[in-house]
């Protein structure tokens, strides 16, 4: 009975202790960083100005409208903001749930797939949630996430369909839906190569005709989606608003970008780092290549490829690229890792993990002797060597480590990542959180503008503090210096709040705060003390 009661535990850990050590990164992550600059505040701002003011079409940056992303993540922090008021957990928590929702719709995705290969779908979560890219861009407050997960709720409708065409058409249709009110038309180049590639992959192809009735249908609920929200949103931005939201930030992306423009090729060196820490294991490109070799036989291996290699040549083609627009396009890639696998199980050593730690324990070690020598006041400059040091253990460790299965490996290599993880957020992370939080500026100037102190910012704004600060108005936007000495004479009880380039820069005229704020230093001052400098430069 012990023995039996042994192997289920063993079994059970295996299948669901992904889950455990999940939440665990997630809780020590939550507690270490808060929303950063740039795209974090600025996504949290939107939705608090649109909160704020109660305007729930059209996204507003600034007092303006905002025409580049769609409502759903704005929406998504409303609904946790009405249930448990407006915090600062939250936005930072839909990313990771929404990644944990991934993993468990892919594991019902590899059931479907595979149905007589069940440990496909229990190394799925293994795979996908604790390698870097993913657990990295999960972790943030950002759209990709979202489109992972409308992606495989997609290609599950996709598959579906090839049994229930009617409920599998429609999950499909919604799943797109909602991806264009996440990011817009980018969702067509993970879900419509399958789908039209399906005479390739379907176990039992009905033909164009029926095939296509369905794809219409699903490209009709989409559509509906897509223009309940839109057509108001356009009527009420107005004119402006509207041409940016229905060219210029969907085909106009895709067809000349203006921003993130990079070469065609671009993406190729990307994709062994949206696999690490699987990259480093040449068993992990064996594994893909045997679950390649069975494309013959194998109508899932089919169906992963439709999805994964015309994705990655579309997204090759649209002028815009950043690393995380091809997250959701890993699940297609892990799906087909853990296929290899179980096709064929292989023993191997995790002894290139330990070599990957040597090289960050001597990063963590050199780096900030390095840049104290140089006489760098970066934040790598505040790590303590004893941290790379630190890593050797672990690393002795792994390197002693036996040869096994993919059934040991893939969750041991899972917890392995899980700590690395753990431990670069309290020690890394942490000590560049003196340059990226906000949180205690942004504060100080919601406690100034209640106090009735306006607020102005010389430079480019990008909406850093309203959310973090609570703030109800725009800080006065200033092009340069001189406009900000113009508005300190007119708002004499006013703040000003600068970027300068180096420590000496905030003396004259004195601030009130002055900061490292990444690779510069944020400055508070009062217009009080603008005036009276600007009125002693003006003496003869």
């Amino acid at each position: 009975m012990k023995t039996h009661g042994g192997v289920r535990a063993i079994r059970w850990s295996a299948h669901w202790g992904w889950l455990f050590v999940w939440a665990l990164f997630i809780t020590v992550a939550a507690s270490t960083r808060t929303l950063w600059p740039i795209d974090e505040t600025r996504y949290a701002t939107v939705a608090w100005e649109m909160w704020h003011n109660g305007q729930w079409l059209v996204p507003h940056l600034n007092g303006a409208p905002y025409p580049h992303k769609p409502p759903i993540l704005f929406w998504l922090m409303h609904l946790g903001w009405m249930a448990f008021g407006v915090n600062d957990l939250w936005p930072r928590l839909i990313a990771p749930l929404a990644g944990l929702a991934s993993a468990l719709l892919g594991r019902a995705l590899a059931r479907r797939l595979w149905p007589e290969h069940a440990p496909v779908a229990w190394l799925l979560p293994w795979l996908l949630l604790f390698g870097l890219y993913w657990a990295g861009f999960h972790g943030m407050l950002m759209f990709d996430g979202l489109m992972v997960l409308w992606t495989l709720l997609a290609w599950t409708g996709l598959w579906q369909a090839t049994q229930r065409p009617r409920a599998g058409f429609a999950w499909m249709g919604a799943a797109l839906g909602l991806g264009l009110l996440t990011k817009g038309p980018i969702i067509a180049l993970f879900v419509f190569p399958p789908a039209v590639l399906a005479p390739w992959w379907h176990p039992m192809w009905p033909g164009w005709a029926v095939w296509g009735r369905g794809l219409l249908r699903a490209i009709g609920i989409m559509v509906l989606i897509a223009l309940a929200w839109a057509l108001p949103a356009a009527l009420l931005g107005g004119q402006s608003y509207a041409a940016d939201l229905l060219w210029r930030q969907s085909a106009g992306r895709a067809l000349e970008s203006f921003a993130h423009r990079r070469p065609w090729w671009w993406y190729l060196p990307v994709l062994p780092l949206m696999v690490l820490p699987w990259s480093l294991f040449p068993a992990f490109y064996r594994a893909v290549a045997r679950a390649v070799a069975q494309t013959g036989i194998d109508r899932g291996v089919r169906f992963c490829l439709a999805a994964f290699l015309p994705g990655v040549v579309l997204c090759s083609m649209v002028s815009g690229k950043q690393p995380h627009y091809l997250l959701p396009l890993l699940p297609a890639l892990m799906l087909l890792a853990a296929r290899g696998m179980v096709a064929a199980p292989q023993s191997f050593s995790l002894r290139p993990m330990a070599g990957a730690l040597a090289v960050i324990a001597v990063a963590l070690t050199v780096a900030p002797i390095w840049t104290r020598v140089r006489g760098d006041t970066s934040w790598v400059a505040d790590l303590s060597p004893l941290w790379g040091l630190s890593v050797l253990p672990l690393m002795v460790l792994i390197w002693r480590m036996p040869h096994s299965g993919f059934a040991r490996q893939v969750p041991l290599l899972g917890m392995l990542m899980a700590s690395m993880l753990v431990f670069g957020h309290l020690s890394v992370i942490r000590e560049a959180r003196s340059r990226f939080d906000l949180t205690e500026v942004s504060r100080m100037l919601g406690a100034l503008e209640r106090d009735g102190h306006p607020l102005a910012f010389v430079g480019t704004y990008r909406g850093q503090f309203q959310f973090l600060g609570r703030l109800e108005q725009t800080p006065a936007l200033l092009k340069d210096h001189e406009a900000g000495r113009l508005w300190a004479a007119q708002n004499p009880a006013g703040i000003l709040i600068d970027e300068v380039d180096r420590e000496r820069d905030c003396i004259v005229p004195p601030s009130l705060l002055c900061r490292p704020y990444r690779g510069h230093y944020l400055v508070l001052r009062e217009a009080a003390q603008i005036r009276v400098l600007s009125d002693v430069n003006a003496l003869p």
